[in-house]
């Protein structure tokens, strides 16, 4: 979903009355949708394009019913705090208020990357620690993920993608890897730049994968591999990659740091930078 205000909010925020939001509306300066009773809604992400058309900077319009407090460490980039309220809600199971707290986090300017980088990834980090070292219980961190997860896919949905690059990926866990988060997550950062995604999910058998690279024919495979024992297994992927001259990159399992053909990405950062250097 996308969240959507008022006429009157949105004259409240540009400090002009209905009437001139009512013309930019029409003349499609500043696009809506109707209601079937004739209601102009704005979505937030529409009205922070035109903001920064107007070169305004606008803060409490994005409060979309959060605390000050919270707007404020989303402002100043206090990444402890926003780590620590994302995993109360993941924790609570609330994924509906997990995708609210990532858009918040989108529409306040935080990148994807930052996203995903700065709060999701140490966020479960702290969840997993937690459970290892039991103060939390093996249902508690699996709450938590079903939530996140959740939440990835609405967020998904949520946020807008730039303008098609032409280019296909396939983003997979390779079989007996079931932690889908990171690639997920990888999934809508490369969707954010542009390209196409085929998503297979979790528990993907080589054989599956390699029939599914020559169907599809990629521009890259991201994968997500679990433990030592497929360092040798992903050689037939290797193998077809360098034939096709198809990227491989892995970011579930450091082991493939040492696999020739196969580039390692510990973050989203790294990933967009690899990117950039191979697809000029």
């Amino acid at each position: 979903m996308r969240y959507t205000i008022s006429t009157k909010k949105a004259a409240d925020i540009f400090n002009v009355n209905v009437s001139t939001i009512k013309r930019w509306s029409d003349n499609g300066i500043l696009k809506c949708r109707k209601t079937a009773g004739g209601h102009r809604k704005f979505s937030i992400e529409d009205i922070k394009i035109h903001a920064e058309e107007l070169n305004l900077v606008i803060s409490d319009f994005l409060i979309l019913n959060s605390s000050v407090n919270l707007v404020k460490d989303i402002s100043d980039r206090k990444s402890a705090k926003l780590i620590k309220a994302l995993e109360k809600l993941l924790l609570k199971g609330d994924s509906k208020k997990a995708e609210h707290f990532l858009y918040h986090l989108y529409l306040n300017n935080l990148s994807i990357q930052e996203i995903f980088d700065n709060i999701v990834s140490p966020c479960m980090k702290n969840i997993g620690v937690k459970w290892m070292n039991n103060l939390l219980k093996i249902e508690d961190e699996h709450i938590a993920s079903r939530a996140l997860i959740e939440a990835l896919y609405s967020f998904e949905k949520s946020i807008t993608g730039i303008k098609s690059n032409g280019k296909k990926a396939i983003c997979v866990c390779i079989e007996n890897e079931f932690h889908e988060i990171g690639i997920l997550c990888v999934k809508i950062t490369l969707e954010h730049l542009g390209w196409k995604v085929i998503y297979p999910g979790s528990d993907l058998p080589i054989k599956s994968l390699s029939d599914l690279i020559k169907k599809i024919k990629p521009d890259l495979v991201c994968l997500s591999v679990k433990g030592n024992y497929m360092k040798n297994k992903v050689s037939e992927i290797i193998e077809l990659s360098v034939k096709n001259n198809i990227m491989i990159v892995n970011g579930g399992n450091p082991v493939l740091k040492s696999v020739k053909g196969i580039i390692y990405c510990a973050s989203i950062v790294d990933l967009i930078y690899e990117l950039k250097n191979n697809f000029k």
